[in-house]
């Protein structure tokens, strides 16, 4: 039997460490649980003011970063918090304001043209001709 080289039998315990962290992360990996370890309010999953709401009523445990600006909230407890809700749900998004004001028209059951006359008289409902955007008109100096 060959001798072991004494730098190869002091490297095999850092070897079987390292091997099995390698392991470990690949099975998270695996199961899908790779995820952020923390929620902010841009990433937190009911929205930035209900991440704002809850952290400021003390609903949801947080704490500061590092960098002293952002407040974080730990993700396994914000998912706790979220799945003890009951009958809570993601909103659905909302349609754009225009879309809620017109009226319910099957378009399968229009001609081309009338589809395309109706497309057009909502265009025109939205847009009325004048170059006004955010308010009245200002005088313009001469």
């Amino acid at each position: 039997m060959a001798p072991v080289d004494p730098l190869v039998a002091a490297f095999r315990p850092f070897a079987a460490a390292l091997l099995a962290a390698v392991r470990e992360e690949t099975a998270k990996h695996a199961k899908g649980d790779e995820g952020p370890r923390y929620y902010d309010r841009r990433t937190f999953p009911w929205g930035e003011r209900a991440f704002e709401r809850l952290t400021g009523q003390g609903k949801l445990r947080s704490f500061k970063a590092p960098d002293g600006k952002t407040i974080l909230v730990l993700r396994d407890e914000a998912h706790a918090f979220i799945e003890a809700q009951d009958g809570a749900r993601p909103r659905a998004p909302r349609p754009p304001q225009h879309a809620r004001d017109l009226a319910a028209v099957d378009v399968n059951s229009l001609s081309p043209a009338e589809e395309h006359e109706l497309a057009m008289q909502r265009h025109a409902e939205r847009n009325d001709g004048s170059r006004r955007r955010n308010g009245p008109a200002t005088r313009r100096s001469p």
